[in-house]
Formats: structure tokens, C-alpha cells, sequence
């Protein structure tokens, strides 16, 4: 008898630690599914939420396994995502007005950063470009399809001098700032951190000319399906965002760190010095939709889609996962 009595005791204690195992197994941190996630990335310190994010765990311990595709710009790196090789895309907003104008089903999931002085006309003083009265008759270099064609158009129209008054060369990412190095133009508007180099290059042959009307955002943007069909992973992904806004109020030596170990191309000179241009933060506002609809009439504007309806870019401003993470970043009604 006292024999049975002590293997069912066993039996007890045995399937209690079973039951103690199988319950560890499933606990969060260890049951957790990883959701693999692939972000088409063009490399710039506005989108430094990512490298953050990604360097200091914050995606990982939130379930994720992100793999970035890098990209020179922006606009490449959100056909990556239309052709359905990636997830999400970072990406300024004229790239993203012009492919929903395009007929794209792609959706915004939340900004990135604003600024007003990320974005400038760098022009040349020994080319007789001193202020913005001094671009007419002369040649200067953009990116066609990027919002630095965007920011030259509100510069100059809000100048008093029309397109046709101005040169305007377009030139591949490579090699703009090459032109504006050798005198090939007398000016370019670029973005940081080139722009950023450019003025410690030309010293005091450079002259760089802001707009105060330009508001500047990046994005995140994934097509309509991914966005909506994988509610987690969105909310996941946006959850670690935030912790990276967090630590990068509290940290910034470490999350400039975090950024020149994730852009092969910086260094920490280049990113220290672009830092305060940088309001690096999640936001879904009236400022962004805002600016979609200028970039819209820009674009009917200058001739390039004179004959489609100006989307209605509200729906495409995805806020359900953003409002979910933290409403108090969502401001648009």
C-alpha cells in the first residue's frame, strides 16, 4: 500500500513539473512567433527611428526579425515594395503621391521625421548665386521624382520667379553632387547629409538657401494588403518605433552610434552635425495630408498628370495601428 501510495505521489510531482515545463515554454518570451518582416530602406538619417530600433533590440523584443534591402533613394525603395519584394518602404511623400496618382494601392502606416532644414538650394558664390533672386538664367541640379524637385517648385514660386526663368538639369543621385563640386551647375537642392558635406566642401564659395514653407516628412509605407492583412506585425513594428523615439530623446550619442553603424556611408561628423535638423518622430497629421494635396496640385501643375482627379489621400493614411500604439501621435481628424 505505502507503495502505491508513493508512486502516485510521483506520478504527481512528475506530471506537475511537466505541466510547470510545458507552461515556461509558452510563456511570452519564449512562445512568442517571430514575424519576419523585409523593409526596403533608402539609407538616410531621417528614417534613423529603424537603425534604432533595430541596433538596440527594440525589434526583437518585440517579435520581429527585420531584414533590411537598401536603396539610394526613396522612390527605389517604394518600387521594391509595389513589385512585391518588400514589406515596407522608407520614402518621402512625393514618391508616394506620385504612385497613388499612378494607380498604386499603397498606404502610409506613419511619418518618420519632420523638418524645414533638411532640405535646401546649395548654389555657388563664385557663380554669382548669393540669394534666390540670383537663380533666374542659371542652372540648377534636382533629382526628378523626389520631394527636392517638390521643395525647388515652392522655393521658387514663392520667390516671384517661374520655372521657366530657372535652368533646370536633372541628374542622377550619383552624380548630383559631383555637378555642383565641379561647376558643371550653379546650384542643386539637396538633402542631408549631402547637403550637409556639400557646405563643409565649399566652405565660403557655398551659399544655402532654405524655405520655411517646405514641411518635410518620411514615411513608412507598405502596400494595401501587407498593411491590412498583417495587423500584428504593423502594430509590432510601430511599438518598437516608439521605443526608439523614447530612447533617442535620452540617448543621443547612442543613437547617432546606432545610425553610422547602420548607413555605410556615414560617419559620425556627417550625423552629429545633420542631428538638430532631424525632429525624429511617429505622427499621422493634417500637416502630412497637407502637404500630399500641395505636392498633388504641383504635380497637375507642371503637366505631368493635367488630366487625372486629384486623389483623396485621407484613406491612404492608415492611423488604426499608429492610434493603437500611442493616440496621442495621431492628430489627424
Amino acid at each position: 500500500m505505502k507503495v502505491k501510495i508513493a508512486f502516485f505521489l510521483v506520478c504527481i510531482v512528475l506530471v506537475t513539473l511537466g505541466v510547470v515545463v510545458y507552461k515556461k515554454n509558452l510563456s511570452p518570451a519564449s512562445s512568442n512567433i517571430i514575424d519576419q518582416i523585409e523593409i526596403a530602406d533608402a539609407q538616410f538619417p531621417s528614417f534613423s527611428l529603424l537603425y534604432i530600433a533595430n541596433k538596440e533590440g527594440f525589434f526583437k523584443e518585440n517579435g520581429l526579425n527585420v531584414h533590411f534591402k537598401s536603396f539610394k533613394i526613396g522612390k527605389d525603395a517604394l518600387q521594391n515594395v509595389i513589385a512585391g519584394s518588400s514589406d515596407l518602404a522608407t520614402v518621402y511623400e512625393v514618391p508616394f503621391v506620385r504612385s497613388v496618382f499612378d494607380g498604386k494601392d499603397i498606404q502610409v502606416i506613419s511619418s518618420l521625421h519632420k523638418s524645414t532644414t533638411s532640405t535646401a538650394l546649395i548654389g555657388l558664390k563664385s557663380h554669382q548665386v548669393t540669394t534666390i533672386a540670383d537663380v533666374r538664367g542659371k542652372r540648377i541640379g534636382v533629382i526628378k521624382g523626389t520631394n527636392a524637385e517638390f521643395f525647388l517648385y515652392v522655393l521658387l514660386t514663392s520667390s516671384g520667379i517661374q520655372l521657366s526663368d530657372v535652368s533646370i538639369i536633372y541628374l542622377p543621385p550619383e552624380k548630383i553632387d559631383a555637378a555642383l563640386l565641379d561647376g558643371s551647375v550653379d546650384g542643386i537642392v539637396i538633402f542631408n547629409p549631402n547637403l550637409y558635406r556639400l557646405k563643409n566642401k565649399l566652405k565660403d564659395d557655398a551659399q544655402v538657401i532654405y524655405s520655411n514653407l517646405y514641411k518635410e516628412n518620411s514615411l513608412l509605407v507598405g502596400k494595401s494588403s501587407t498593411v491590412k492583412n498583417r495587423p500584428e506585425t504593423m502594430i509590432k513594428v510601430l511599438r518598437a518605433l516608439s521605443e526608439a523615439q523614447v530612447f533617442a530623446l535620452s540617448h543621443r550619442d547612442k543613437a547617432i552610434d546606432d545610425v553610422v553603424a547602420s548607413i555605410p556611408s556615414a560617419t559620425r561628423p556627417d550625423i552629429n552635425g545633420v542631428w538638430s535638423d532631424y525632429r525624429l518622430e511617429l505622427q499621422l497629421d493634417n500637416v502630412l495630408l497637407n502637404t500630399m494635396n500641395q505636392e498633388a496640385q504641383w504635380l497637375k501643375k507642371t503637366g505631368n498628370y493635367g488630366d487625372k482627379e486629384i486623389p483623396n489621400f485621407r484613406p491612404l493614411i492608415f492611423t488604426e495601428y499608429l492610434r493603437a500604439v500611442n493616440p496621442e501621435f495621431v492628430t489627424l481628424y
